[in-house]
């Protein structure tokens, strides 16, 4: 599209110069076939970004899973942590009232 417009631009400069003269047969090929290397290359240039974002995007999926799962296995290996931290509490606190149950028999024995 671009590249239509430009030889539409050059026509019309072409016609301001000097309206009266047409553009030989030679000229008008080359100006075309110039135009259609340059689509050409926009075209695979545009293909070759089209892949590229494709792939990014893919990268970024996985990446987002992998990101996921490893974040899966923190907050299960927290709550695992959480629960021993709990249960290690409990035991503290059992031990340290039974200290201070047993220690009149302690120092009666002494």
């Amino acid at each position: 599209m671009a590249l239509q417009n430009e030889l539409e631009r050059i026509r019309v400069l072409a016609n301001k110069v000097n309206p009266s003269s047409k553009p030989d047969a030679p000229t008008v090929r080359r100006e075309v076939g110039t135009l259609q290397q340059e689509l050409k290359k926009e075209v695979e240039q545009k293909n070759e970004l089209r892949k590229c974002y494709e792939e990014l995007k893919e990268a970024h999926r996985l990446s987002q899973d992998k990101f996921t799962a490893e974040l899966l296995v923190e907050r299960e290996r927290n709550k695992f942590l959480q629960e021993n931290l709990e249960k290690i509490s409990e035991v503290n606190q059992r031990y340290e009232s039974d200290i201070i149950n047993f220690r009149p028999q302690i120092d009666c024995f002494c």
